[in-house]
């Protein structure tokens, strides 16, 4: 008896953690963008306000994001400034395509900062400024989305999980 108590415990308490580990990424993807969004106003702080380069706009705004996020404006910097000739677009692909596995953004997520990027340093400072704000629009819209989608599936998953955990243990009692 005490076996199949153990044995109850243990995959209802599994199941749950697969339910919450389904829903971590809904949650994830929120403070992600949040942590993007920060970054973003950050650059354009550096930009327009400061007039700093940009290498030295996105190691900035890198810092200032202590996570995921943070680290991508960072290796963008660096390589931008390795001298090797890479163009921002160029530097973005690499840095997406090396660091995808570690962020839960979407590609829509990754594509309105990629067509920001495309026009960082070709244009004046009021067309940057254009972009940026178009930006700010179409990411406050994917952060709406991602919080639904949080609240929404986060809770479901969770609760699926330790539903399934219950439902086991039913069947094999």
């Amino acid at each position: 008896m005490l076996i199949k108590l153990v044995l109850s415990t243990l995959i209802i308490g599994a199941c749950t953690f697969i339910g919450y580990m389904y829903s971590y990424s809904y949650t994830q993807r929120f403070k992600e963008l949040k942590a993007l969004y920060s970054s973003i106003q950050q650059l354009e702080t550096e930009i327009m306000f400061t007039s700093s380069r940009l290498v030295d706009a996105l190691h900035r705004a890198g810092e200032y994001s202590k996570d995921s996020i943070g680290r991508v404006f960072i290796e963008i910097s660096n390589l931008l400034s390795t001298k090797r000739g890479y163009t921002v677009e160029e530097a973005f692909k690499i840095t997406i395509d090396k660091e995808a596995n570690n962020l839960f953004v979407l590609k829509d997520d990754i594509d309105i900062v990629y067509n920001l990027f495309l026009n960082l340093g070709y244009m004046d400072k009021e067309h940057q400024q254009s972009f940026f704000k178009s930006s700010y629009v179409e990411l406050e819209q994917q952060k709406r989305e991602a919080y639904e989608l949080a609240k929404r599936y986060g809770n479901m998953y969770r609760k699926i999980g330790a539903l399934i955990g219950i439902a086991i243990v039913v069947i094999f009692i």
